[in-house]
């Protein structure tokens, strides 16, 4: 009689502790659904591989501020700077990239996505020669991971790659990490 009511108990907890998980984990998949909904703003950086009046590596960072339409598609604002050092210019010159992209995820608490853009291009603290001085049009897409790691805070894995002028006179491949925070 007693093991029977110490089943019987064991049971009852066993119960208990599935449905008290599966609603706190209901609620957490409810409270990530509100922070996949939110705007996010975010900062990354890392390594631009270039090609424009020579080729080679320079420092890159990214600001951008990201719109959900629904919880696969984003709509991103976003202002890149690059340091490109070319062989036509005495010294290294910033490349400035205001472009929006759309992108596409996989909803949940590691997100890969998918986005394609455009925007301009265009050189500062430059001289003569090289690569035209003035705006570009680009044409970029990307592809990374975003992963969440505390409420409203992603951590972010990219490559974005670009193309710069009608005719794809530049191109750049950008490797960025970087974090978001919702808002």
């Amino acid at each position: 009689m007693g093991r029977r009511r110490r089943c019987a108990t064991s049971g009852i907890w066993i119960v208990g502790l599935q449905a008290l998980l599966l609603t706190g984990w209901v609620g957490n998949v409810e409270a990530q659904a509100d922070v996949e909904r939110a705007p996010r703003v975010s900062l990354s950086g890392g390594v631009s591989q270039f090609d424009l009046s020579g080729t080679g590596t320079a420092p890159t960072i990214a600001v951008r501020g990201s719109y959900p339409l629904n919880s696969v598609i984003r709509v991103e604002a976003s202002l890149g700077w690059s340091r490109p050092e070319q062989r036509s210019q005495s010294g290294p010159n910033s490349l400035w990239t205001p472009e929006v992209q759309v992108q596409f995820a996989i909803p949940g608490r590691v997100s890969p996505y998918l986005g394609l853009g455009g925007g301009v291009a265009f050189e500062t603290g430059r001289d003569t020669g090289g690569f035209d001085p003035g705006s570009r049009v680009t044409a970029s897409g990307s592809g990374g991971i975003r992963v969440g790691v505390a409420s409203g805070w992603e951590l972010i894995g990219e490559l974005r790659v670009r193309g710069i002028g009608d005719v794809f006179e530049g191109s750049a491949a950008e490797w960025t990490v970087g974090v978001s925070r919702a808002f």
